[in-house]
């Protein structure tokens, strides 16, 4: 499974990147391939929403693969309520943005 977290810029409502590199070695784009759910859900905050887009490997019945996409939109409890609207309502443009609205 491969895993890209954003943020969005309140002022800006462009995406920003803010999950620290788990090492020194790794790009950007490489920090979340080969990992698990569990793995990506021990990174975000315990206090701010966060968009998540999910690629993994789906072999249909009749042999052939697809790597599908998944947005998944990750708001905690804790969340203040400012952001948890901001990322509400910007949810709709981000999978636009990134593509994720095409069947």
């Amino acid at each position: 499974m491969k895993a890209y977290v954003a943020k969005i810029d309140a002022k800006t409502l462009e995406v920003v990147d803010d999950m620290p590199p788990k090492t020194d070695k790794l790009a950007k784009d490489e920090r979340f391939k080969d990992t698990t759910l569990e793995e990506v859900t021990e990174d975000l905050p315990d206090n701010a929403p966060r968009y998540l887009v999910l690629s993994y490997r789906y072999e249909h019945k009749d042999k052939r693969v697809s790597y599908p996409l998944v947005l998944i939109y990750y708001c905690p409890g804790t969340a203040r309520p400012a952001d948890r609207m901001l990322y509400a309502s910007t949810q709709q443009m981000f999978a636009t943005r990134a593509m994720l609205d095409k069947v």
